[in-house]
């Protein structure tokens, strides 16, 4: 019986470690260099996708994520003038303002760079005894081609 234990005890342990070093797969690192050979100094905001079950979510994180960018010490073009502007010019959603030319928007902003950003959850989820506010989102930042 103890040999059996003993037999037991082994297999589980090996499995255990093939399991532990199984999840110890690489990913390769993000190549910076075309970022770091070519900084942006202003970055243009897109009003954000929303695809939550939150008809505020927009707006709402729209309001909050120009904050810590330039805190960064990027020149964040102001929202609002943004969104104003690009509503005027025939983009009245966020969707149609994501599929504009990146440089139109170099000739007629000057932004060296657009962020687009696309809220997956926003909100937040009730529990019995408590909340929880959610945030999930994807953003890519993209430089412009300037022209001239």
């Amino acid at each position: 019986m103890n040999t059996r234990l003993a037999i037991g005890m082994r297999t589980l342990v090996l499995a255990l470690a093939a399991l532990g070093f199984s999840g110890c797969a690489n990913t390769p690192p993000y190549d910076y260099t075309n970022y770091r050979a070519h900084p942006p100094r202003s970055i243009l905001v897109l009003p954000p996708l929303n695809e939550s079950t939150s008809v505020q979510g927009t707006y709402s994180y729209m309001s909050t994520v120009t904050w810590p960018i330039a805190e960064l010490g990027y020149y964040v073009f102001p929202v609002a003038v943004v969104d104003q502007f690009l509503k005027e010019n025939g983009m009245p959603t966020p969707g149609e303002m994501h599929q504009v030319p990146l440089n139109k928007v170099a000739e007629i902003t000057g932004a060296d760079a657009v962020m687009f950003i696309t809220l997956d959850q926003y909100g937040s989820k009730y529990h019995v005894i408590n909340s929880a506010t959610v945030v999930q989102l994807s953003a890519r930042l993209t430089g412009c081609c300037k022209t001239g």
